[in-house]
C-alpha cells in the first residue's frame, strides 16, 4: 500500500497580535511557511505452514515540512524532516488449547530540524537526532474448560535517543537509553450462556532510564477490570475501571521541532479510570453510547511558556469526563 499527501497550509485565520485584550491591532493573516507532504509505504507478507504461521510487516514514512511558528510569530524557513521506519515479524504456533507466539519489532525514527533564521527559537538550530526502538512480545493464549480464556504477555523493549547539533563541536551529543520490561496477565470468564463477561487483567513494569546526569527506574503496577451484561435480547450494558500509569516517550522528553519542545524532568502519569454504557442492537440498527470518568495526576500537555516556545509540562492534576455515541446499520449485505 502507499499514500501520498501534500497540502500548502496556506489558511487564513485572525491573529491577536499577541494581545487577545486588545482588538484593535486584530488582523486576518495567511499561515505561511506551513506546507507539507507526506509519503508512507506499507509491504505486508504472510506465510502459513502446517504447524506455523509467519507474519512480516514494514511500514516505511516521510514527511517534510515547514514549521510556520506560532500565530502571533510566523517563520519563513524553519523546517522539519522526519523519516521512519517500523518492521516486526510475528511468529505463532497453535497447539490444542494453547497459542504461542513471538513478535521482534524494530523501528527507526530520525528527525532533521533547521532554523537558519533563528524564528522560531532562541538562535541558529541545526539538529539532527535518531531515535531507535527494538524488542519483542512473547504471548499465550489458552482455553480453561469451555468457559475461560487466559492470556499471558510478556515484553521487553528497548530505546535509545542519539542527538546531534551541527552548531556545535563536537556534534554528537549524549545519549539517553531506556530498558523495559512488562508482565501481564488478561483472564475472560464466560458465564451463564456468554450472558456475562468477566475481563480482569494486571500488568507490572521495570523501566531503567540511563539519561545524561541523571539514572532512574520506575516500577508501576497497573490493572483493570471490566464486565458485559446481556439484560435482553437488544440491550448489553458493559463497564471498565482500572488504574494506568504511564511512562513520558521520548518524544515528549527530548523533541524538538522549534516551537514544540521536550521536557527531560517529566514525571510519569497516573490514572484512576472509569466507564459505562449501555449497546441496543435492534437489527440492523446498532446504537452505543458511554460515559467516560478520568482523574489523573502528573498528567502529561503540551502549553505555551514563552512567546516562542509551547513545552512538554505536568500538570497537577486533571479530572477528564464525556459522553461518546454511536449509531450504525448494515440496511444491505454490502452497505454498512
Amino acid at each position: 500500500g502507499y499514500h501520498f499527501s501534500d497540502t500548502a497550509g496556506d489558511f487564513s485565520y485572525s491573529d491577536d497580535n499577541g494581545t487577545p485584550f486588545n482588538p484593535n491591532d486584530d488582523r486576518t493573516v495567511k499561515r505561511q511557511n506551513n506546507a507539507s507532504t507526506r509519503h508512507g509505504l506499507l509491504a505486508k507478507w504472510e506465510h502459513r505452514f502446517e504447524k506455523l504461521s509467519l507474519e512480516f510487516q514494514d511500514d516505511f514514512f516521510r514527511e517534510e515540512r515547514g514549521i510556520p511558528g506560532l500565530g502571533t510569530r510566523q517563520s519563513t524557513n524553519a523546517n522539519l524532516e522526519t523519516t521512519r521506519n517500523g518492521a516486526h515479524l510475528k511468529i505463532a504456533r497453535p497447539f490444542s488449547h494453547l497459542q504461542l507466539s513471538a513478535t521482534p519489532f524494530f523501528q527507526f525514527l530520525n528527525q532533521q530540524f533547521r532554523d537558519p533564521n533563528g524564528e522560531v527559537s532562541l538562535g541558529f538550530q541545526n539538529n539532527d537526532n535518531d531515535t531507535l526502538q527494538y524488542g519483542t512480545n512473547l504471548s499465550a493464549n489458552t482455553l480453561i474448560g469451555r468457559h475461560q480464556r487466559l492470556a499471558f504477555l510478556v515484553t521487553y523493549r528497548g530505546e535509545q535517543f542519539l542527538p546531534k547539533d551541527y552548531t556545535k563541536t563536537p556534534s554528537s551529543g549524549p545519549k539517553s537509553l531506556r530498558d523495559a520490561t512488562s508482565l501481564s496477565l488478561e483472564d475472560e470468564i464466560n458465564l451463564w450462556d456468554d450472558r456475562l463477561v468477566l475481563n480482569p487483567q494486571v500488568r507490572t513494569e521495570q523501566v531503567f532510564n540511563r539519561f545524561p546526569g541523571t539514572n532512574v527506574s520506575y516500577f508501576p503496577v497497573s490493572g483493570k477490570i471490566g464486565a458485559r451484561a446481556r439484560l435482553l435480547p437488544f440491550l448489553t450494558v458493559q463497564s471498565n475501571f482500572s488504574r494506568s500509569y504511564r511512562i513520558p516517550n521520548f518524544n515528549e522528553l527530548f523533541g524538538n521541532r522549534g516551537t514544540i519542545i521536550g521536557n527531560p524532568n517529566l514525571s510519569p502519569e497516573r490514572g484512576i479510570n472509569w466507564d459505562i454504557g449501555p449497546t441496543f442492537q435492534w437489527k440492523p440498527v446498532r446504537f452505543e453510547v458511554a460515559y467516560f470518568l478520568n482523574h489523573v495526576s502528573d498528567l502529561i500537555q503540551f502549553l505555551q511558556t514563552s512567546q516562542f516556545n509551547i513545552e512538554a509540562q505536568n500538570l497537577a492534576s486533571a479530572r477528564i469526563q464525556g459522553i461518546e455515541a454511536s449509531l450504525a446499520t448494515a440496511p444491505l449485505d454490502w452497505l454498512e
